[in-house]
């Protein structure tokens, strides 16, 4: 062995602060001969390459050999790169998930557009007919379609809104609207026709997304019903990320605002997110809907995973011990 002076490694003459193996250094962890900076092989100009002799180590390919210590040699491939993420985004965008996440977004859009415009049109409508007032939105638009204020008669009316028609004939013939013209009252009901549609439309998405929210988590939808299973879907991101996900997240998914509300100030935790849709939660007293919910998000994470992995309908299984948890959480209540 030569002379060595302070350093980490053994072996060959050295230099004042060197490596090990033959050769003078100029300082580091590197191994091997010929002057090193810091553990390459022959000195690195950057990028993704470390220098060195031997064989290569490719990112994003599993060819290439790697000599040993820090001096593997990397490659940027780029075209091997590529195709990894084009194969990860294809099958990404090929799962089935993705249509039951549109059907959720195409409803709630929908839902807020002829809301908006059915707000507009009951304000349009009101200044012939202000008297006017019925909750159910289609019954409204029925009405608009069927009502002639001058010839207002309860025999035509009563097809489109049942016992309420003689009461809204007697208003409409005393009502202190304006008089308009059959253009206006016609641009009116062009616009009564185009809502009707939208929830026709709405209507017909729904069944859409039942049938297919049956088909991608049937365990999920026979526990929670189908509409929200589909929504804990399209919260989750798709059917494996929620089949990810503790029981205890599952409860508060769609509520992320009052969670980090309660992480950051300490202020009372939610205890449901959009699981709170389900009737026995939005229904039940407000000092057990945790406990319900709680409940729910068990079964709904036990089904998650089967629907993602093993594919076993195991829900009525779930059902009737949720349901039995519920009973007797409310029975408790019923006691005292």
């Amino acid at each position: 062995m030569g002379n060595s002076g302070r350093g980490f490694s053994q072996g060959g003459n050295r230099g004042a602060q060197g490596g090990s193996g033959g050769g003078q250094r100029s300082g580091g962890f590197g191994q091997g001969g010929g002057r090193r900076d810091f553990g390459g092989g022959d000195r690195r100009s950057g990028g993704f390459s470390q220098g060195g002799s031997g064989g290569d180590r490719r990112f994003g390919s599993s060819g290439g050999n790697r000599d040993g210590g820090f001096g593997g040699k990397f490659t940027f491939d780029r075209k091997r790169f590529l195709e990894r993420a084009r194969a990860g985004v294809g099958e990404s965008i090929r799962s089935r998930d993705n249509l039951l996440v549109q059907t959720v977004g195409s409803i709630d859009d929908l839902n807020k557009t002829a809301n908006l415009l059915f707000e507009r049109l009951s304000e349009w409508y009101g200044i012939y007919f202000p008297e006017l007032r019925l909750s159910d939105q289609k019954k409204y638009l029925k009405a608009i379609l069927s009502i002639d204020r001058k010839n207002a008669s309860a025999d035509a009316l009563r097809e489109a809104l049942g016992e309420s028609a003689e009461i809204i004939s007697q208003k409409a013939k005393t009502s202190m609207g304006a008089d308009l013209t059959p253009a206006d009252i016609e641009e009116i009901r062009s616009m009564a026709k185009m809502i009707l549609s939208l929830y026709e439309l709405r209507d017909g998405i729904e069944a859409y997304q039942e049938k297919l929210a049956a088909e991608i988590c049937p365990n999920i939808s026979h526990i929670a019903g189908a509409a929200l299973a589909a929504k804990l879907v399209a919260e989750a991101g798709g059917l494996q990320r929620l089949a990810q996900l503790p029981a205890s997240t599952v409860q508060v998914i769609g509520a992320e605002k009052a969670l980090f509300k309660h992480l950051r100030t300490g202020s009372k935790p939610p205890k449901h997110g959009v699981i709170f849709q389900h009737a026995l939660i939005s229904m039940s007293p407000k000092n057990v809907r945790g406990k319900i919910a709680r409940a729910l998000a068990t079964k709904i994470a036990i089904g998650a995973k089967a629907d993602a992995y093993t594919k076993h309908f195991i829900a009525e299984k779930l059902k009737a011990q949720f349901d039995a948890r519920a009973k007797a959480v409310l029975g408790k209540i019923v006691k005292q």
